[in-house]
């Protein structure tokens, strides 16, 4: 039998690595490289490429002297070391890759041989794809011919090949040297300018340096693979490299610069004989594909040999054993990628593929050298290097192709756990077992040496749940807590007697259940005599070093029989150092709808904590993740409630936990914790409390007292922290701003006496003493003189400003107190509002006039102050001696030892020279003047820093007392406000009168105490540099030595002179924030005004609609059974019985009340500003710290903020839940109509049977009495629905209010700027990535023209359509039409609530948002102009339904009109011509009752009245203009008085004046005119872009700007121009919502011709709608002089077929996705 033939290192690995690695890049791409990057760069990326090629081939060579290397190569390494799966899926994308890399190779060869000449007009082929593929096949067929027959064949013409290339080689160096016409003037060595960046270079390179692992897949037919694979592959590697950089250098130094960019062919052309060199690229490129055909089979053929893949493809043929199966389906593979033809496509993948096996050998190394024991190379090398070749894969595969790289990792691990799931092993396992074995070891090693910090705490449970079965809740909650992360061990313990046999351990373990078995939990019985000493045992002694359990989870013992030794054993568990939580759980409600977390949280504990640690945890699981975490803290000091607020917040912060704060004040209602609890958390799902420390012997009254506390609140997790978390301290009392918040101010005083003069004396230097003296009166004198001069004036202003403030509140308090004892309104709750508000513009007025007058003063003043001080002590110093003469006697010169050497010097040498002289005295000359310059720049600086420091904290100090006051007022006050019926309000009042006097007197008594020790502190510091300078002379030092120590002051004067400039600035942005604070303080409490007349008109409509006409029905009931007894014959007459109003007229009643609140609250909030820069919460927190650094300042877009909110937290809500009342009014009105009509039929009977009895007159009675007493019922329930309806007004009110709060303010608008920023800088940075060149430029700008004229185009013209009505009317081709016009539902639901509001929310006329019309603009500022300079008459908006008019409307009253009294006159929903409904709308929109003359004699100056959809005022009847005459009557005599700006569409316009000349009472009339395609698309990218959700194309691509025309210009014409169709075809046309991103598709315009088979009346009752927007039943009959069962039909019909909808009850419009199909048709047949 004939043997294998077996290969050694040189044929077997060497060549076919060589041949692999060479190839076309060398001969087609190198050139360009070196052309480009220069001859450095182009060394650095083939130094760069080498180093993932060597590492990695050193990390094969060590693993292959390690094992036995058998058929796979690369596969066998892997799958042995990280096991099958991994190994499998890494061989198979291998294998993939190494197929479709031969049609790389082959494509590339068929492009070089098309690229001859002579060749293609030989075979009389072109250059075609086809002929590519021709090419490419016939040369895969001759390989693949060579493989079939002989692997051994296929080896030896690899020398064949291997000889060519080395012949081309040395063609091209001869040419290369020889070749003196193509040398370069300059040798290229740096880059091209304007090149190709680095890493673009590096992507054409990188293909060159792969293929050197085919070797490796010859490891079964080589002779000693552990020696042949480390030396045949390094030697490839290093050969190849050495090729390359010669070549590179030959390259840059002997061919011109332009020749190497523009000619690809250059060596072919430069060749002293060119088909040596084309030989050598067919020859490189055939050679790469024919070592990829034999490598890859082999490595399929190992896989289906691991039973990984089918095992037809692991058979083998002959001798050498050759995967035939396995080499047919490389051959597919290869094939399919040479019929795709595209060689971009392809080398993107197979490079991807590459690289990850690249990267895997590496780590494969990286793990065996680390972990297994088993892992002995003969060729070792050191760990670095694998890491550094894993690095380097995937980092050049991220720079090189993000996406690819993620598409082939993606499918690796598919592939593995694809593979995995085939549970196959190996027999000697693989290293994953030595390297958790590595990691566990080195973990615990590090957690027992660190310890468990708090921010890596993981739960380890210990739960006790009696029996699973019992208590499965307790075991749910534990498992949510771990998640994915924890460890929970469950014990059941089981009581047994000390006589029962003991359990073996291994059957104590409780069998998992798979069907939700989670990782990390595990359960155990335990045995035991006494449950309470089971739980000590297990909670002392379970666990091991390092993964100690940290928790303890008992259910709370509401029925424990020893409540005594339940609590022991708590505080046991707690002295052990663990956390404990104690379930309360209500099996009522058990865990809700997982919607809500409270954690109630005391000022200093470290048990809240736990709470926020455990909500995280417990957030991670399925059920709890979307909940919505509160964090509550009651207050017992109401002025601490911010300084909570920020702790809190902070905290959170820290933690990175979202979640709402609730702080509750509870100083003045001093509720129980029961009662707040019960009131804050009664809708709850779960809730957390601190359980505070157990006094020893009161165990069982605790225990009754937390049953008592946790009774009917839902489920309780009572938890006790360990010592791990950190007591987090959330109170006021270490806060320094609570100094200047909380009141009395308590900081204790310190006072340094003045200096006495006799301190100044020095003995034996009586001319220094004098002049030391002087000096000190002189400073003493100056700082006097300043207090007076300066600093008074100061402490005036304040004192001042403080007075003021004072006053005004005095005033309101005695103004509030005299208009309670005038008035006799029951509800004062409205004047308390009103006078509030007053309060807070006068505060507001006063410190408006501190910051915009005063605080200039005080600039102004400091700076004199400054000034003076300089210059008076300038001249003191210049009237100082400029030297005295200073006696030494022995202890002058006595040295000391910490005197610098050159002190010591001098006093030897005064020493020795006195030694030699004969006078015995010596002298100074201290250079007194030149000195005391020196001391007085180093001093004075420091002394002014810490007085404007001073100043700066004082005046801060003052206006946050002043700020405490307001706040208080604000607060307490609202208590009062909330109760509806208010008892001794005057009692009240004057209380708290005196309490804010007490206040203010203690403020002033602080501000004269604080302005005392200012000027104290002023005069002891300024007298105190005498002394100092005095301690600086009483121990002789040289002149030198005086001059250093008062060197210059870190602080300069330039520092000084900017200080109070800052300080005034801070001061201005702390006024600001109070201004902020009082002007929201106003805006709630005209909110409140607003919502407590919505309350009274809520409870008026009840009363008047239902509840009186329900007691007139028992009027009615109780009369009759009266007049029965007199009258025994009386008769029932149903017709005499009143009626509830229907339950639509009702609802629309409502309508119009949010509408007229919502308006209200919308005027009230003008008073802010659009925007305004505040100091934040964190730097007016610390400002005391921080006044002179670089305070944190926020810009608030006041109006956009307040605008979202309101229609969020306000329109919507409440639009939404009293939507969801007109099923109970209609039950209502149903129950309360059907008592009287069911007593008809009783009483009345249509027929009387035989024998049957009458009632008697007592029995009528009886049952009389029982329907009135239903009516008591039906009242009852009108109660009650009435306060649900007032109750959500209430609601809304206190959300409102709570976000309205200042510090909330200022965070959620923090949170809003810095999400826009985001945005804006990722949509900066995506800009910049994205390179155009010219051409590409040329073409975009041609489309993008097209696509605008396309639009432009169709605004201003209209085709006709001329087809054959060949079918008829069908609903379902009308509902196909909406259905691709509409909204999809799922996306509905997808998009968040605020994106969708910005497109569909009339309310939103947001100055941010406003685009275009110019020309209409301009129309309305003359407009303006006119009537302001005394022409009168209105302004008439005209345009298309839903083109924008009312936004049009505010936006130039704004803009053109700032000060003017806005009033918004809102239709009835379904209209009305009804004059006296009319006058009633009106007497509600100005807030005025009685004639016509009384209303608009009562407006503001500067008035407007906006008069909205004036079509629904009127109707195309008889009868229809009654209102719009009164309107044009009101217009001539009150336009001096107001302003009438009216809003009317154009087809009713066009009628309208055919009908009366309304034109003549309009000073302006403008059109809307359609926006273009240009116009849509700012209007809808700025709405989108204030958002942070990006956009793409459906297809995921980003939208280019083509894309950006072809969108808008069909999103023109669909709507033709009609913004509000435009904005609403935007959100039909969103394909998908993903994460932070959203989906457009291209708009299609659908087949709107089913419109044309319409029935005639149909387009009747359509044109009426279009007219006039919307109508009822009634309206329709009366227009179309139709009865109302016709108009009924066709109403249905068209409903039916979503043509028209009915938004609400008994009331009809044309669909908004309708609507342009209907106007063009309606225009096309000349009906409008």
């Amino acid at each position: 039998m004939s043997q294998a033939k077996k290969f050694g290192t040189f044929t077997g690995v060497f060549t076919p690595s060589f041949l692999s690695i060479i190839g076309v890049i060398m001969y087609l791409r190198l050139g360009w490289i070196v052309g480009e990057a220069g001859i450095f760069k182009a060394l650095a990326i083939i130094l760069l490429a080498h180093v993932i090629s060597i590492t990695t081939g050193l990390s094969i060579s060590s693993i292959a002297t390690d094992k036995k290397i058998k058929t796979g190569g690369i596969y066998y390494m892997l799958s042995r070391s990280l096991g099958l799966p991994m190994g499998g899926a890494i061989g198979i994308t291998l294998f993939i890759g190494m197929s479709l890399s031969i049609a790389l190779y082959l494509i590339g060869f068929a492009e070089n041989f098309l690229g001859v000449e002579w060749i293609r007009t030989f075979f009389g082929l072109g250059t075609t794809l086809n002929d590519i593929r021709i090419v490419g096949t016939a040369a895969i067929l001759i390989l693949l011919i060579i493989v079939f027959i002989s692997t051994s064949l296929a080896l030896r013409s690899q020398f064949v090949i291997l000889t060519t290339i080395i012949i081309s080689l040395i063609a091209i160096v001869l040419s290369l040297i020889f070749r003196v016409d193509v040398r370069p003037d300059h040798i290229a060595f740096g880059a091209r300018p304007d090149g190709l960046p680095f890493e673009a270079i590096f992507a054409v390179f990188f293909p060159a340096v792969t293929g050197f692992t085919v070797g490796v897949a010859m490891s079964g037919d080589l002779k000693d693979p552990k020696k042949s694979i480390p030396k045949g592959t390094m030697l490839a590697i290093l050969v190849s490299m050495v090729i390359y950089l010669s070549l590179a250098v030959m390259f840059g130094c002997f061919v011109d610069r332009q020749i190497l960019l523009n000619d690809y062919n250059f060596l072919s052309n430069i060749a002293f004989w060119a088909p040596l060199v084309i030989a050598g690229v067919w020859a490189a490129t055939l050679s790469s594909g024919l070592g990829n055909l034999l490598g890859a089979p082999r490595v399929m053929q190992a896989i289906a040999r691991d039973k990984l893949m089918p095992k037809v493809f692991g058979k083998g043929v002959g001798v050498n054993n050759e995967p035939r199966n396995a080499l047919i389906l490389s051959f597919i593979i290869a094939q399919i990628a040479i019929l795709i033809g595209d060689l971009n496509v392809v080398a993107r993948v197979v490079s991807m593929f590459y690289m990850v096996a690249y990267g895997f050998i590496n780590l494969s190394y990286v793990l065996e050298n680390w972990a297994s024991p088993d892992f002995r190379p003969s060729f070792r090398i050191p760990g670095w290097i694998g890491i550094i070749g894993f690095i380097a894969s995937f980092a050049i595969m991220f720079k090189l192709d993000a996406l690819a790289m993620t598409i082939a990792i993606l499918l690796m691990f598919l592939l593995y756990f694809f593979l995995s799931k085939k549970d196959l092993k190996l027999d000697y396992g693989d290293v994953w077992q030595s390297v958790w074995s590595s990691v566990v070891r080195s973990s615990l090693i590090q957690i027992a040496r660190k310890g468990i910090e708090e921010r890596n705490w993981q739960p380890n449970i210990i739960l006790f749940s009696g029996h699973s079965e019992s208590r499965p809740h307790l075991i749910e909650f534990g498992k949510q807590l771990i998640g994915n992360q924890g460890l929970l061990s469950n014990f059941d313990l089981i009581k047994t007697e000390i006589s029962d046999p003991i359990k073996p351990r291994h059957k104590q373990s409780l069998p998992f259940d798979n069907k939700d078995s989670i990782k990390g939990f595990f359960s155990r019985q335990h045995f035991c005599s006494d449950l309470y000493e089971g739980i000590r045992t297990i909670s002392s002694v379970y666990g091991f070093s390092g993964i100690e359990p940290n928790t303890v989870i008992l259910g709370w013992g509401r029925q424990s029989k020893d409540p005594e030794k339940f609590v022991q054993t708590i505080n046991y568990i707690s002295a052990l150092d663990l956390n404990v939580l104690l379930m309360d759980y209500d099996k009522k409600v058990g865990f809700g709808n997982y919607k809500q977390i409270d954690i109630w949280w005391r000022t200093t504990e470290h048990n809240g904590n736990l709470g926020l640690v455990l909500q995280k945890f417990l957030k991670s699981s399925d059920k709890w993740l979307k909940a919505k975490t509160r964090i509550l803290i009651v207050n017992p000091i109401n002025d601490q409630k911010h300084i909570i607020y920020w702790k809190t917040e902070d905290i959170l912060d820290n933690m990175r936990i979202k979640a709402e704060i609730k702080v509750i004040n509870n100083q003045i209602e001093k509720r129980s914790f029961y009662e707040i609890i019960q009131a804050e958390s009664a809708h709850s799902d779960l809730i957390f409390l601190g359980l505070p420390n157990i006094v020893s012997g009161k165990e069982k009254e605790f225990v009754q007292e937390t049953n008592t506390l946790c009774q009917d609140i839902g489920t309780v997790i009572l938890l006790k922290a360990s010592t791990t978390f950190k007591e987090l301290n959330i109170g006021a009392k270490n806060i320094q701003i609570s100094q200047s918040e909380t009141l009395p101010y308590t900081e204790e005083k310190t006072f340094e006496p003045v200096i006495q003069t006799e301190f100044l004396e020095i003995p034996g230097k009586i001319e220094l003493s004098i002049e030391l003296k002087s000096l000190h009166e002189k400073l003493l004198n100056l700082a006097k003189h300043q207090n007076s001069e300066y600093y008074n004036r100061l402490f005036d202003q304040q004192n001042s400003l403080l007075d003021n403030v004072a006053k005004s509140i005095e005033k309101h308090f005695s103004g509030l107190l005299k208009k309670i004892e005038d008035t006799n309104d029951g509800n004062i709750n409205i004047l308390f509002s009103k006078y509030n508000a007053n309060l807070w513009f006068r505060l507001r007025r006063i410190l408006n006039d501190y910051r915009d007058e005063t605080l200039i003063i005080i600039e102004k003043t400091l700076q004199e102050s400054i000034t003076n001080y300089r210059e008076e002590i300038d001249k003191i110093i210049i009237s100082s001696p400029s030297y005295i003469r200073i006696p030494l006697n022995k202890f002058d010169l006595r040295s000391y030892v910490d005197d610098p050497l050159s002190e010591k010097y001098i006093k030897s040498k005064i020493k020795f020279l006195k030694l030699l002289s004969s006078n015995k005295e010596s002298e100074h000359l201290l250079a007194y003047q030149k000195i005391l310059v020196r001391f007085t720049q180093q001093k004075l600086n420091a002394l002014h820093q810490d007085l404007m420091e001073s100043m700066g904290s004082d005046l801060s100090h003052l206006l946050m007392m002043i700020k405490s006051i307001s706040s208080e007022i604000y607060d307490n006050l609202n208590i009062y406000l909330s109760e509806k019926d208010l008892k001794n309000p005057e009692q009240l009042i004057n209380k708290k009168k005196l309490e804010i006097a007490e206040r203010l007197q203690l403020m002033m008594k602080i501000n004269t105490e604080n302005h005392a020790e200012i000027s104290q502190n002023i005069i002891d510091k300024t007298a105190k540099l005498a002394l100092d300078l005095n301690k600086a002379f009483s121990v002789f030092r040289s002149n030198n030595y005086h001059l250093k120590h008062f060197r210059q002051s870190s602080i300069s004067k330039n520092m000084i002179d900017e200080l109070p400039a800052k300080t005034t600035k801070n001061q201005k942005l702390i006024v600001d924030y109070m201004l902020l604070e009082l002007s929201l303080f106003s805006v709630q409490s005209r909110f409140r005004n607003a919502f407590l007349e919505a309350e009274d008109d809520i409870e008026q409509v009840f009363d008047e609609q239902i509840i009186q006409r329900q007691k007139e029905i028992k009027k009615f009931l109780n009369d009759y059974s009266n007049k029965l007894i007199t009258n025994p014959k009386q008769g029932f007459n149903l017709v005499n019985v009143p009626e509830l109003e229907h339950s639509a007229m009702i609802q629309e009643l409502f309508n119009q009340l949010i509408q007229h609140t919502f308006n209200k609250i919308k005027e009230a909030s003008k008073i802010l500003p659009e925007q305004v820069e505040v100091i934040d919460n964190a730097s007016i927190r610390d400002f005391q710290d921080i006044q002179f650094q670089q305070i944190q300042t926020k810009t608030i877009y006041v109006s956009r903020m307040l605008d979202f909110l309101l229609q969020s937290e306000f329109a919507d809500e409440v639009k939404e839940s009293i939507s969801n009342i007109s099923e109970k009014l209609l039950r209502l009105k149903t129950a309360t109509n059907e008592i009287p009509r069911t007593l008809d039929f009783i009483l009345n009977p249509e027929v009387i049977k035989k024998n049957e009895k009458k009632l008697t007159t007592e029995e009528k009675i009886t049952l009389i009495k029982r329907h009135a007493e239903l009516i008591d019922v039906e009242i009852t329930n009108a109660l009650e629905l009435k306060n649900n309806i007032v109750q959500i007004f209430r609601n809304r009110f206190n959300t409102i209010g709570e976000k309205l709060t200042l510090y909330s303010f200022v965070d959620n608008a923090g949170m809003m700027d810095s999400k826009i920023r985001q945005k804006e800088i990722k949509k900066g940075a995506s800009m910049l990535r994205k390179i155009r060149n010219s051409a590409a430029e040329f073409i975009q700008k041609q489309i993008n023209q097209y696509w605008y004229s396309q639009s432009i185009g169709t605004i201003f013209r209209h085709r006709l359509k001329s087809e054959l009505d060949r079918n008829r009317f069908r609903i379902n081709e009308a509902l196909e039409i909406l259905d691709k016009v509409s909204i999809d539902q799922e996306i509905d639901n997808k998009l968040p609530y605020f994106y969708k509001q910005l497109f569909i929310r009339k309310q939103y006329y947001l100055s941010e948002l406003w685009t275009g019309r110019e020309r209409e603009l301009n129309e309305a500022e003359k407009a303006v102009r006119r009537y302001r300079s005394g022409i009168m008459g209105g302004i008439l908006v005209v345009g298309d339904h839903f083109s924008g008019k009312t936004f049009f409307s505010h936006q130039f009253i704004n803009k053109f009109y700032p000060d003017a009294n806005t009033f918004i006159l809102t239709p009835p929903y379904a209209g009305s011509t009804d004059i006296s409904l009319f006058k009633k709308s009106l007497e509600s929109a100005l807030e005025v009752s009685g004639s016509y003359y009384k209303m608009f004699n009562s407006l503001p100056a500067n008035s407007v009245i906006i008069i909205d959809d004036l079509a629904l005022w009127w109707e195309q009847t008889e009868t229809g203009f009654v209102v719009v005459s009164q309107l044009i009557e009101l217009i001539n005599k009150y336009s001096r008085q107001s302003l009438f700006v009216i809003n009317l569409n154009r087809f009713s316009y066009e009628l309208m004046r055919r009908m009366y000349p309304i034109d003549n009472y309009f000073i302006s009339i403008i059109e809307l005119s359609p926006f273009s395609a240009a116009e849509l698309q700012k209007i809808i990218m700025k709405r989108h872009n204030s958002t942070t959700l990006n956009l793409r194309m459906y297809s995921g691509e980003s939208l280019r700007s083509w894309d950006y025309a072809r969108i808008f210009a069909k999103l023109a014409s669909i709507s033709g121009g009609n913004v509000g169709i435009a904005l609403h075809a935007w959100l039909s046309n969103i394909a998908d919502v993903k994460e932070d991103t959203i989906y457009i598709r291209i708009p299609q315009s659908p087949d709107a011709s089913v419109l044309d088979n319409l029935n005639p009346r149909w387009y009747l009752i359509l044109i009426q709608l279009m007219l006039h927007k919307r109508a009822n039943l009634q309206k329709l009959a009366r227009i179309c002089r139709l009865n109302t069962h016709e108009i009924k039909e066709t109403i249905d019909i068209l409903n039916r077929s979503g043509i028209i909808s009915e938004k609400n009850p008994g009331v009809y419009e044309v669909t908004i996705t309708f609507y342009p199909f209907v106007q063009q048709k309606l225009i096309e047949k000349g009906m409008l």
